[in-house]
């Protein structure tokens, strides 16, 4: 029976050191300021046409996706590359919002030019 109880208890041991680093490597995770190369966290909402996903981001994608949807808009395109939305007090409040919208099933009808779609 000793050597049982011997065995769980390295058992233990190897899950509890496996979850410790695997949560040390979250948190260094959720300190980078970087989601991806095209985005960086922050409080402004957004909706990537393109891949197909919503993002918290800061201000700078939130204005360039802003402009660049102007600019399909403007030539015409029928697919626009973003939209723009919310901007919540904070990274948190965003990220709260965002997990509500993936959770569901949500239409992007903002991703259709809609002057070219008639």
């Amino acid at each position: 029976m000793g050597i049982i109880v011997n065995l769980l208890m390295i058992f233990i041991f190897n899950i509890t050191t496996v979850l410790s680093q695997e949560s040390d490597n979250m948190d260094v995770l959720l300190d980078d300021p970087m989601l991806s190369l095209k985005y960086q966290r922050g409080k402004y909402l957004v909706y990537d046409c393109s891949a197909k996903h919503w993002v918290c981001t800061s201000f700078i994608e939130h204005k360039v996706c802003k402009d660049e949807r102007e600019i399909a808009k403007l030539d015409k395109n029928l697919l626009l590359p973003c939209g723009a939305f919310n901007v919540f007090v904070s990274e948190k409040e965003c990220n709260l919002y965002q997990q509500k919208l993936t959770s569901r099933n949500s239409s992007t009808i903002f991703c259709v030019n809609k002057e070219m779609s008639k």
